[in-house]
Order: structure tokens, then sequence, then C-alpha cells
């Protein structure tokens, strides 16, 4: 679906990245993606912003935002486990994975109404651990911005369906 938006972003390899980032190196970054997050009045414009800011924040080397509906249909082409995938939607939390191979991923639940509309995927291949507590903590606060923005961009949309069906409305 985030194809028909010009969005979807397979999973492909980005430029070697230094590995990470303190904190306060992010703050600037922080605050940005923050105000883009919350003024964002469109979904799939909103995913997007999510993908990047996770990009920008995290940075690692896979990084997509997929709708749940597209998890159903193209799991087996992801280079995640199944049992990852699996573990993600049945928990509906982050989930970190990268202990026992050369690639450390984290799947990130994005939700809407109690429920996962979509998941942000990203991994760091060639080493394990990458995403330590802070990349956690990040993740989770990125989350938390862009599920009260989906929730503001549904509100807002039904609040305007409502007004066109009063009577006498004119725009």
């Amino acid at each position: 679906m985030l194809q028909e938006y010009g969005i979807h972003h397979p999973f492909e390899a980005l430029p070697d990245r230094s590995p990470h980032f303190s904190l306060i190196d992010r703050f600037d970054a922080l605050l940005t993606i923050g105000r883009e997050l919350a003024s964002t009045r469109d979904t799939p414009l909103l995913l997007e912003r999510t993908r990047a800011a996770f990009q920008t924040l995290l940075r690692p080397t896979l990084c997509e935002v997929v709708l749940l509906e597209d998890i159903a249909l193209e799991r087996s082409e992801k280079p995640f486990s199944q049992h990852l995938w699996n573990q993600v939607l049945e928990s509906k939390s982050l989930v970190v994975s990268g202990e026992d191979s050369a690639q450390s991923v984290m799947l990130t639940p994005l939700s809407l109404a109690g429920r996962v509309f979509a998941v942000v995927a990203i991994s760091q291949t060639g080493l394990k651990r990458y995403f330590g507590e802070e990349e956690v903590r990040l993740a989770r606060w990125l989350v938390t911005q862009a599920e009260v923005a989906l929730e503001n961009v549904h509100t807002t949309a039904r609040s305007d369906m409502r007004q066109l069906e009063l009577p006498g409305y004119d725009n």
C-alpha cells in the first residue's frame, strides 16, 4: 500500500555509517523531528517522516515502515525471521534481536486506536547488539510521537467528514 504513495522503501543497503552518536549530539535533530511529526496532517507523509526519523536518529543500514497488511503479504521477502514478525505482532511491543547473529534487528510496532497499524523495521548488519538501551529509548520516543500524530491525522479526518455531513454546511 505504501507503494501507491511512492514511499515504500524496500530493504536496501545505505552507505556505511559510524555506529553511535550520543543523545546530546542528536538533540537538535530530536527537536526538529518532534516538530515535523507533530505538524504532519497526512498519513503517507507521516509514515515517510517516521521512517526518515528512524534513519536519522538510529542510523541503521536498513530501514522501512511496513503496513500491517503488507506484512501479511510480503513477510517471506523480508530479511528477518518469521519468528520476529510473529513476536512483534503478538506482543504489540518493540522487539530487538542480534545476540546470535551478525545482524542487529529492531521491529517497532506503530499503533492506532490500540491496534498495530504498521511496523518500523530496521537493522544494522555486521554488528551484534547494535541497538542498546539508548536506541530502544529513542525508538520508543519516535513511535510515541508518530502514534500521537497518527491519531491527530485520523481525528481530524473524522471531524472533517462530520462537518461535510452537517446540513447547510458549505465550503
